[in-house]
């Protein structure tokens, strides 16, 4: 089986080559986007540090400000590179730096292999009664990207956007005859869906153009898309990554040799959060797990 990764990175070089490593195979092809904002002396250390691996290429660089639509513009460049590369994939998965396999390679091909018509993305419709306004007022109110370049916390960002909003009497109304739907942005989609995403995207501008200013357009543009479609009855809900959302401090939690057993038992073929600055050797041990229990 033949997959390609689109992986988002932005910050740590030897965490992207240590993610590539573990990744690359010759049935494997990555397309790696470098943040725009990150500084050249990282982004000429990344390219350096990954030129021994062969079927990788780089997607054309944008500014990827979080909660905003740079990502998802990533995803979408990776998207066309994939189709337009001439390699056979079947699976096209999505990925940040931060994200790790704590599966052999063999297990994560023969869990895509069981049923290869299915996408694994995690999804919800909106409004949602556990999301702050249920989640509306993620697409009902602009959130214009240069705000988030000015004010980095969030909390004020949202402050300002609602003001604007309301002395505007602004109120924006969903693209008609679609369902809002969310869920995580990190997803492993078939050759099918991801052909869908491309010609869909390339025929409606306007939905594009809508999702510009909505928060965390990552969380709900491809959920919208896919889930309206006739591949909705070929999703599985479940991006087959495991994450960790209840314990204090940022979230998601970052992984520890601590968390080793709860991820090595989980169904799960991916995890995030790690970092290779502080908690290296939780992905010491997971890639001796793998080494020992893949086939080759």
């Amino acid at each position: 089986m033949n997959l390609a990764f689109v992986i988002v990175t932005f910050r740590e070089p030897r965490q992207i080559e240590r993610l590539v490593s573990r990744l690359a195979s010759p049935e494997s092809y990555l397309l790696i986007h470098i943040d725009k904002k990150t500084n050249l002396r990282v982004h000429d250390e990344i390219v350096s540090r990954l030129a021994r691996h062969e079927r990788i290429s780089y997607i054309p660089r944008t500014r990827c400000d979080w909660g905003h639509f740079g990502i998802i513009q990533a995803f979408l460049n990776g998207i066309k590179m994939a189709i337009d590369s001439g390699v056979d994939f079947e699976y096209l998965i999505f990925m940040s730096e931060q994200d790790y396999p704590i599966k052999p390679k063999d297990e994560i091909i023969t869990t895509l292999s069981r049923d290869p018509s299915m996408s694994y993305l995690h999804n919800y419709s909106l409004p949602d009664d556990q999301l702050y306004l249920g989640g509306k007022d993620r697409y009902e109110r602009y959130h214009p990207a240069f705000i988030a370049r000015v004010i980095r916390k969030r909390s004020i960002e949202r402050k300002i956007e609602s003001t604007i909003s309301n002395i505007l009497k602004i109120k924006r109304v969903f693209p008609i005859g679609m369902t809002p739907y969310a869920g995580s942005g990190y997803c492993s989609l078939t050759r099918e869906c991801v052909c869908y995403i491309d010609d869909f995207v390339n025929e409606n501008p306007g939905f594009v153009r809508f999702f510009k200013h909505v928060w965390a357009p990552d969380e709900m543009f491809f959920h919208t898309i896919i889930m309206n479609s006739r591949l909705k009855d070929k999703v599985v809900n479940d991006n087959l990554i495991n994450v960790v959302w209840d314990r204090p401090g940022p979230q998601p939690a970052m992984m520890t040799k601590e968390d080793y057993d709860l991820l090595i038992e989980s169904s799960a073929l991916f995890a995030r959060k790690f970092d290779v600055r502080t908690n290296q050797e939780i992905m010491d041990m997971l890639d001796e797990y793998c080494d020992e229990h893949g086939t080759g």
